[in-house]
């Protein structure tokens, strides 16, 4: 099951990390450029980047396009976005071009008892 609140967090955070030149191959970007490019409010890349707007598909490839990244770079792994457990920070490779990123991973809270 996935917990949609953690789903647009991961995804916003991600998207705001590529946009600001984190790990991004075009560099530092601002909301209102980013905005601008996409057809979109800058107003909407923020709430989209703080988790509270849901992203049409199709909104989200044009974002990709921009930003110059694949849309598997910036969708969070099942894992991720599933309900309960603590959270944790992980390292994992996204991409072809092989850059690292930093992701919460869910840990049921089962696990971190033991």
């Amino acid at each position: 099951m996935v917990d949609e609140k953690r789903l647009y967090a991961a995804l916003g955070e991600r998207l705001k990390q590529l946009r600001a030149g984190a790990h991004g191959p075009k560099g530092k970007l601002t909301q209102s450029a980013l905005a601008n490019e996409v057809g979109l409010e800058r107003t909407s890349i923020t709430n989209i980047e703080q988790g509270n707007q849901k992203v049409p598909l199709h909104v989200l490839y044009r974002i990709c396009e921009v930003l110059e990244v694949s849309i598997s770079d910036v969708l969070p792994l099942l894992e991720d976005v599933q309900p309960g457990g603590g959270v944790q920070g992980v390292e994992r490779d996204v991409g072809s071009q092989g850059r690292s990123v930093v992701t919460s991973q869910v840990v049921a809270s089962s696990m971190e008892s033991h």
